[in-house]
């Protein structure tokens, strides 16, 4: 008892000055946090409402030293005061962590490629091109584990970068394959979720210039065709430069049978032309499931596109009744 009425105590007062600093912003801006503007005043007066009651109940059990009765309301008390305090220093702690991961990335140790990595950040890829020389880039990562080409690719995706940075450091001799992203990603994966011009312009590049088509995703296994669909440039210079159409992931199905669920239907009609197998069933799942889903207004009415992959369907010998 000694101890835990004044830890309750402690709690309930961290509370009441949590409560008094949302209704002093509540009394400036017209506004509490999380709740609104309108509804603070009543939401504050509440909460001020709870906290008495619970303060004097406090009061009263500890007056009558029941254990029980303190025990209950502190730890009402001290999980109200974890609650208000855990979500604050989490997101500090995760603001923090991510603040130091992101001031990693593009730190480079070897001075040669300093300037390389700000003509990057600064999108002036004519310097870049100046400072390689026609040269490969200097070996070396910077603190958060990127090559030079890993930077500009990650700067493509997630900074604004110009893919035209990414061509001038390929074209000065580096090797897509040779290059991993910090989590073992190879570009193409790392790039295919990104739907984006630039960055459709960037997996254009690196499968020009020899990236492997095939190369498998470390998480999740897949290729990088499963995740073409939505952009039939993509997915046909994939295919040309040797992509697997019939490969299928560990936990999965093959990019024809994604392109149809997902309704990319250019793309599906290509992969059919170019001789993707329609016969792959598994677990239920298999093209002829999809297209009489679709048929059948299973996931809405029929789309557009059905017609033109069942005509693609039909010149392979395959037939979807209508």
């Amino acid at each position: 008892m000694r101890l835990i009425v004044p830890v309750a105590w402690a709690c309930w007062a961290i509370l009441l000055g949590a409560l008094l600093v949302l209704a002093a912003l509540d009394a400036r801006t017209g506004r509490t946090p999380e709740v609104g503007a309108g509804a603070g005043v009543a939401a504050l007066g509440a909460g001020f409402a709870l906290l008495i009651g619970v303060g004097a109940l406090l009061y009263w059990f500890a007056s009558r030293q029941s254990t029980a009765g303190v025990v209950g309301v502190a730890v009402v008390l001290g999980w109200s005061t974890i609650v208000l305090v855990a979500g604050p220093v989490q997101g500090a702690f995760e603001s923090w962590q991510y603040d130091r991961d992101q001031a990693r990335v593009g730190d480079f140790l070897v001075p040669a490629l300093q300037p390389m990595a700000g003509a990057i950040e600064a999108r002036d890829c004519a310097t870049l091109t100046s400072l390689l020389a026609g040269q490969p880039a200097p070996a070396g990562e910077d603190r958060a584990g990127h090559d030079l080409l890993a930077y500009a690719v990650l700067a493509v995706r997630d900074r604004e970068g110009d893919p035209a940075c990414v061509r001038a450091i390929l074209e000065s001799g580096a090797s897509p394959d040779a290059t991993r992203m910090p989590g073992g990603s190879d570009l193409l994966n790392y790039l295919i979720i990104d739907g984006r011009p630039p960055a459709r312009e960037t997996l254009l590049l690196l499968l020009a210039h020899g990236a492997d088509p095939n190369a498998l995703d470390p998480s999740t296994g897949a290729a990088p065709l499963r995740s073409a669909g939505a952009s039939l440039e993509v997915v046909r210079a994939l295919v040309e430069a040797g992509a697997d159409v019939d490969y299928v992931p560990p936990s999965g199905t093959p990019a024809l049978l994604g392109f149809v669920a997902q309704q990319h239907w250019e793309a599906a009609v290509y992969l059919v032309e170019e001789g993707a197998d329609i016969e792959w069933s598994r677990d239920g799942l298999s093209l002829d499931y999809y297209l009489r889903s679709w048929k059948d207004g299973v996931y809405g009415a029929q789309p557009e596109g059905w017609d033109e992959l069942r005509e693609a369907l039909a010149v392979r010998g395959k037939t979807i009744p209508r």
